[in-house]
């Protein structure tokens, strides 16, 4: 009799001990499926914020050719005027300087009379 009781604690035992492995194995694999969740989770965090950088880089770069182009506009703009005042200035030179002075190039202007 000791000996059926015997074997049947040590199947109690075993059943015990496999309950428990079985229970710790399925936490660990439940455990191991929201790891996984999470992994998906966080790379779709990732290319979602990567797919926003890209976009945004793409609006910095149009924002960037909208300014060059701006800044050429007013560049051709500020060169036109630059070439205007010059002319208004070598055509106010010419009218200021006498009609003995416009004929010899490089002549001195005559030295002032005294009463």
């Amino acid at each position: 009799m000791q000996q059926g009781l015997a074997v049947l604690l040590m199947a109690l035992c075993a059943v015990t001990i496999t309950l428990t492995v079985l229970r710790r194995r399925q936490f660990q694999t439940v455990s191991a499926r929201d790891l996984v969740r999470e992994q998906l989770a966080r790379l779709r965090d990732q290319k979602e914020i990567r797919v926003s950088l890209e976009e945004l880089l793409l609006q910095l770069e149009e924002a960037s050719r909208r300014v060059n182009a701006q800044l050429d506009t007013k560049f051709a703009r500020l060169e036109a005027a630059i070439r205007d005042a010059d002319a208004r200035i070598a055509k106010l030179s010419c009218e200021a300087t006498p009609q003995s002075d416009r004929r010899r190039p490089g002549a001195a202007a005559p030295p002032p009379t005294k009463p």
